[in-house]
Protein backbone atom coordinates (compact mmCIF):
# COMPACT_ATOMS: atom_id res chain seq x y z
CA UNK A 1 0.00 0.00 0.00
CA UNK A 2 1.27 3.45 -0.81
CA UNK A 3 0.44 6.00 1.41
CA UNK A 4 1.60 9.55 1.69
CA UNK A 5 0.43 12.87 2.54
CA UNK A 6 1.65 15.96 0.14
CA UNK A 7 0.27 18.77 -1.63
CA UNK A 8 -1.65 16.94 -4.93
CA UNK A 9 -3.50 18.18 -8.05
CA UNK A 10 -7.40 16.89 -7.43
CA UNK A 11 -10.30 17.51 -8.40
CA UNK A 12 -14.01 16.17 -7.84
CA UNK A 13 -16.38 16.07 -10.89
CA UNK A 14 -19.81 16.45 -9.52
CA UNK A 15 -21.90 15.66 -12.78
CA UNK A 16 -19.57 12.50 -13.84
CA UNK A 17 -19.14 11.38 -10.02
CA UNK A 18 -15.77 10.73 -9.43
CA UNK A 19 -12.32 12.12 -8.20
CA UNK A 20 -9.18 12.27 -9.93
CA UNK A 21 -6.20 12.83 -8.21
CA UNK A 22 -3.07 13.87 -10.26
CA UNK A 23 0.45 11.65 -9.25
CA UNK A 24 3.32 13.61 -10.73
CA UNK A 25 6.61 11.42 -12.20
CA UNK A 26 10.14 12.15 -10.76
CA UNK A 27 10.76 14.64 -13.84
CA UNK A 28 7.24 15.71 -14.22
CA UNK A 29 7.34 14.28 -17.86
CA UNK A 30 4.88 12.00 -17.44
CA UNK A 31 2.04 12.05 -14.49
CA UNK A 32 -0.86 9.33 -13.58
CA UNK A 33 -4.20 10.64 -13.16
CA UNK A 34 -6.45 8.01 -10.90
CA UNK A 35 -10.08 8.26 -11.62
CA UNK A 36 -11.58 7.03 -8.57
CA UNK A 37 -15.50 6.60 -8.87
CA UNK A 38 -17.35 8.04 -5.91
CA UNK A 39 -19.73 4.78 -5.39
CA UNK A 40 -17.39 1.65 -4.86
CA UNK A 41 -19.30 -0.38 -7.37
CA UNK A 42 -19.58 2.95 -10.12
CA UNK A 43 -16.64 1.56 -12.35
CA UNK A 44 -19.18 0.28 -14.93
CA UNK A 45 -20.77 3.67 -14.99
CA UNK A 46 -17.60 5.56 -15.48
CA UNK A 47 -16.47 3.55 -18.37
CA UNK A 48 -19.76 3.83 -19.94
CA UNK A 49 -19.65 8.23 -19.52
CA UNK A 50 -16.04 7.41 -20.92
CA UNK A 51 -16.54 9.64 -23.93
CA UNK A 52 -17.53 12.70 -21.69
CA UNK A 53 -14.31 12.53 -19.79
CA UNK A 54 -11.97 15.29 -21.40
CA UNK A 55 -8.13 14.64 -19.81
CA UNK A 56 -7.30 18.17 -20.63
CA UNK A 57 -10.63 20.14 -18.78
CA UNK A 58 -10.22 17.65 -15.73
CA UNK A 59 -6.59 18.92 -15.57
CA UNK A 60 -7.24 22.23 -16.32
CA UNK A 61 -9.94 21.88 -13.37
CA UNK A 62 -7.69 20.65 -10.76
CA UNK A 63 -6.45 22.51 -7.89
CA UNK A 64 -3.92 21.51 -5.30
CA UNK A 65 -4.89 20.04 -2.09
CA UNK A 66 -3.19 18.81 0.88
CA UNK A 67 -3.97 14.73 0.09
CA UNK A 68 -3.76 11.75 1.77
CA UNK A 69 -3.37 9.38 -0.22
CA UNK A 70 -4.15 5.39 0.24
CA UNK A 71 -3.30 3.82 -3.17
CA UNK A 72 -3.05 -0.41 -3.30
CA UNK A 73 0.01 -1.78 -4.68
CA UNK A 74 -0.52 -3.11 -7.94
CA UNK A 75 1.58 -4.19 -11.17
CA UNK A 76 0.79 -4.13 -14.83
CA UNK A 77 3.01 -5.59 -17.78
CA UNK A 78 1.79 -6.12 -21.19
CA UNK A 79 3.41 -6.59 -24.35
CA UNK A 80 1.25 -6.40 -27.77
CA UNK A 81 2.78 -7.74 -30.99
CA UNK A 82 2.20 -4.92 -33.60
CA UNK A 83 2.61 -6.16 -36.82
CA UNK A 84 -0.62 -6.65 -37.96
CA UNK A 85 -1.73 -3.45 -36.33
CA UNK A 86 1.17 -1.74 -38.24
CA UNK A 87 0.48 -3.37 -41.30
CA UNK A 88 -3.28 -1.94 -41.12
CA UNK A 89 -2.13 1.58 -40.70
CA UNK A 90 -0.54 1.47 -43.60
CA UNK A 91 3.43 -0.09 -43.29
CA UNK A 92 3.00 -3.52 -44.38
CA UNK A 93 6.51 -2.59 -46.60
CA UNK A 94 8.46 -2.72 -43.48
CA UNK A 95 8.55 -6.25 -42.60
CA UNK A 96 9.17 -7.04 -46.13
CA UNK A 97 12.69 -7.15 -48.33
CA UNK A 98 11.10 -4.06 -50.12
CA UNK A 99 11.51 -2.09 -46.98
CA UNK A 100 13.20 1.37 -47.23
CA UNK A 101 15.46 2.13 -43.70
CA UNK A 102 17.97 4.37 -45.37
CA UNK A 103 17.48 6.96 -43.14
CA UNK A 104 18.13 4.59 -40.01
CA UNK A 105 21.43 2.64 -41.89
CA UNK A 106 23.45 4.09 -44.92
CA UNK A 107 23.11 1.09 -47.05
CA UNK A 108 19.45 0.71 -46.08
CA UNK A 109 19.27 -3.19 -46.27
CA UNK A 110 17.21 -4.18 -43.33
CA UNK A 111 13.53 -5.17 -42.71
CA UNK A 112 11.56 -4.86 -39.51
CA UNK A 113 10.78 -8.30 -38.21
CA UNK A 114 8.86 -7.77 -35.65
CA UNK A 115 7.87 -4.88 -33.48
CA UNK A 116 6.37 -5.08 -29.37
CA UNK A 117 5.52 -2.72 -27.28
CA UNK A 118 6.06 -3.30 -23.57
CA UNK A 119 4.48 -1.61 -20.96
CA UNK A 120 5.08 -1.78 -17.50
CA UNK A 121 3.64 -0.44 -14.39
CA UNK A 122 4.44 -0.40 -10.71
CA UNK A 123 2.66 0.64 -7.77
CA UNK A 124 4.37 0.15 -4.14
CA UNK A 125 4.70 1.58 -0.64
CA UNK A 126 7.61 3.54 -2.81
CA UNK A 127 5.31 5.05 -4.96
CA UNK A 128 5.49 4.66 -8.39
CA UNK A 129 8.88 2.90 -10.35
CA UNK A 130 9.37 6.25 -12.17
CA UNK A 131 8.70 8.27 -9.10
CA UNK A 132 10.82 6.89 -6.40
CA UNK A 133 12.29 10.44 -5.48
CA UNK A 134 13.77 11.80 -2.06
CA UNK A 135 11.82 15.00 -1.13
CA UNK A 136 12.31 17.04 2.42
CA UNK A 137 8.96 17.55 3.81
CA UNK A 138 8.62 20.37 6.48
CA UNK A 139 5.70 19.81 8.81
CA UNK A 140 3.74 22.98 9.93
CA UNK A 141 3.32 23.76 13.74
CA UNK A 142 -0.14 24.01 13.44
CA UNK A 143 -2.36 21.02 12.70
CA UNK A 144 -3.09 20.30 8.64
CA UNK A 145 -6.59 19.63 7.49
CA UNK A 146 -6.44 16.38 4.69
CA UNK A 147 -8.56 15.80 1.59
CA UNK A 148 -8.46 11.75 2.01
CA UNK A 149 -8.31 9.79 -1.22
CA UNK A 150 -8.40 6.19 -0.25
CA UNK A 151 -8.58 4.28 -3.72
CA UNK A 152 -10.59 1.12 -1.71
CA UNK A 153 -13.17 0.39 -4.88
CA UNK A 154 -12.09 -0.43 -8.32
CA UNK A 155 -10.83 2.60 -10.68
CA UNK A 156 -9.34 3.45 -13.68
CA UNK A 157 -6.02 5.37 -14.49
CA UNK A 158 -4.04 7.18 -17.37
CA UNK A 159 -0.33 7.84 -17.60
CA UNK A 160 0.47 10.86 -19.89
CA UNK A 161 2.35 13.97 -20.87
CA UNK A 162 2.89 17.13 -19.05
CA UNK A 163 0.61 18.09 -22.38
CA UNK A 164 -2.23 15.34 -21.55
CA UNK A 165 -1.14 13.10 -24.50
CA UNK A 166 -2.62 10.18 -22.85
CA UNK A 167 0.06 7.18 -23.44
CA UNK A 168 -1.37 4.26 -21.25
CA UNK A 169 -4.81 3.56 -19.79
CA UNK A 170 -5.31 0.94 -16.98
CA UNK A 171 -8.25 0.10 -15.19
CA UNK A 172 -8.33 -1.86 -11.39
CA UNK A 173 -11.23 -4.28 -11.15
CA UNK A 174 -9.89 -5.91 -7.70
CA UNK A 175 -8.51 -4.21 -4.74
CA UNK A 176 -6.75 -6.45 -2.32
CA UNK A 177 -6.04 -5.05 0.90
Amino acid sequence: MMIREHGFQYYHDDLLQFTALELPYENHSFKMIILLPDAKDGLNTLENNFSKINLHEISKNMTQHYIRVKLPSFKLEQSLQLKETLSNLGSPTMFTRAANFSNIVEDGNIYASKVVHKAYIDVNQYGTEAAAITKMEFIPRRARSYTDFIVDHPFMFFISTRYNTIIFVGRMTAIIN
